[in-house]
């Protein structure tokens, strides 16, 4: 062996025995078990946090919040994998008039950008929804407080790309689930 190879091999050789040593040290460290909301702990957890909640369909809780000048009925519910609490509110059915409307449309895409992660989105039977998944995984009930809060302050911010022309309702914008 040459100088170059005995370096080469002794450097090879110590940061194997690093990486055995420390991949060692890794799994033998204690695993700390994460905690994901199911159905009825989300249920548990909105009530504890003072919201109002009535189960719309089995999983799906519906929860009031108000801003200065809204009130907004929000949906939440643990997703199929259990690894986000989705939160959506229905803004009401797209009419015939709002499908053909590829300015209105593509105004509510181009909103997506400036929003994210809460988007809009469109359910099979044509109802304009706004949403955002929240990560479940070890879920602080603040986080999911100030995602509520977020979600409601982009209904409120969004109005003008959903609300009928004209409103009026007592200076009181109401948003409600009509179909989960």
């Amino acid at each position: 062996m040459t100088g170059t190879q005995i370096r080469t091999f002794a450097a090879g050789y110590a940061l194997g025995a690093i990486g055995l040593v420390g991949g060692a040290t890794l799994l033998a460290a204690p695993q700390t078990k994460s905690t994901s909301l199911t159905p009825v702990t989300l249920e548990r957890t909105l009530k504890q946090m003072g919201y109002e909640v009535t189960e719309v369909t089995p999983g799906y809780y519906e929860l009031k919040t108000s801003s200065t000048n809204m009130l907004v009925y929000v949906v939440a519910n643990v997703s199929k994998s259990g690894r986000s609490i989705w939160l959506t509110v229905n803004l009401g059915e797209l009419t015939e008039a709002d499908q053909k409307d590829p300015a209105k449309l593509l105004s509510l895409l181009k909103r997506n950008t400036e929003l994210q992660p809460t988007h809009f989105f469109v359910t099979a039977k044509n109802n304009l929804r706004l949403g955002i998944p929240v990560e479940n995984e070890n879920l602080a009930a603040a986080d999911l407080r100030k995602a509520i809060e977020d979600l409601r302050d982009d209904v409120y911010a969004t109005r003008d790309l959903w609300i009928p022309k004209p409103v009026a309702k007592k200076n009181t914008e109401e948003v409600r689930l009509s179909n989960p």
